[in-house]
């Protein structure tokens, strides 16, 4: 039988649900003891996002094709450098507004109320607490969850670390 006033079973419950905004660096906020890489401190990330940003926005203005070659813009040769430029640079600029906003709520000490459901998701609260009591609900979360962080932590091992090497080799 299923009670939404107690903590999830074990066997649903995700560790590192709670610290996971926190490992990638987006958030300040961490619910268990998580460390994070270095590369993943929120000044690298915002620096780093910042400076895709001015590339991306560069790359708009810009009209040198020894440039578009220099910087590595592929989507000139495929003819879509303005939309792809700009849903890059409103993606980096998306970014950059979240982290600013975490920041602010850091140093603020205002906890974030979106990241209850991480906090139940982690076994540290109950669903009932954040308003949920369906089980279907709860379970499709859980799943739903378990799902994409599985996609996450392909891409911050495996796409993420390759691209570091790279970097540090230019």
């Amino acid at each position: 039988m299923f009670d939404p006033s107690i903590r999830l079973a074990l066997n649903l419950v995700i560790q590192s649900a709670g610290s996971h905004l926190y490992t990638v660096g987006l958030s300040h906020f961490s619910f268990g003891n998580q460390k994070r890489h270095i590369f993943y401190n929120p000044l690298i990330v915002f620096t780093i996002t910042l400076l895709l940003s001015v590339r991306f926005l560069s790359l708009l203005v810009i009209n040198d094709l020894s440039l578009f070659l220099y910087l590595g813009d592929f989507s000139h040769l495929f003819n879509i450098r303005y939309q792809y430029n700009i849903a890059v640079f409103l993606f980096c600029i998306m970014t950059i507004i979240s982290q600013i906003l975490h920041y602010l709520n850091y140093k603020h000490n205002i906890t974030p109320v979106y990241l209850k459901p991480f906090k139940m998701i982690s076994g540290l609260s109950t669903p009932m607490s954040i308003g949920l009591t369906d089980e279907h609900d709860i379970m499709s979360l859980v799943r739903l969850t378990k799902k994409l962080f599985i996609i996450s932590n392909i891409n911050t091992k495996f796409i993420v670390p390759p691209i570091i090497r790279w970097s540090a080799k230019l």
